[in-house]
């Protein structure tokens, strides 16, 4: 499995420099993104491996597989994956987030 540093160092600096972030921000970055690398290398090292999941655009909301973001009606349907779910095996362990927005409407919330 590809470790962070060796991700950052081929990817992370080019993007941060095109960014032009500020070094207190570029460092903030990359720790956030350190986080959520070493999250991803923990999920598919879990047995069996947990994989990220994402709700389909245009998908009917489902409050069974999917949790809405906080303003949108629970009713609808789907327009974008705001944070994926976790599935481990056939356990869904955490809901995927949606934007969700009405049939008629067709305005995201």
């Amino acid at each position: 499995m590809l470790k962070f540093d060796e991700f950052f160092e081929s990817h992370g600096k080019n993007l941060l420099s095109q960014l032009e972030l500020s070094e207190e921000l570029a460092e903030q970055l990359k720790r956030t993104a350190k986080k959520g690398f070493d999250l991803v290398s923990q999920l598919v090292k879990t047995n069996p491996p947990c994989h990220l999941v994402s709700a389909d655009e245009d998908d009917a909301f489902n409050s069974e597989e999917h949790d809405v973001a906080t303003g949108c009606p629970k009713e609808g349907i789907v327009k974008f994956t705001v944070a994926p779910g976790v599935l481990s095996g056939y356990q869904l362990l955490m809901k995927p987030v949606v934007f969700t927005a009405m049939k008629e409407a067709e305005t995201i919330c």
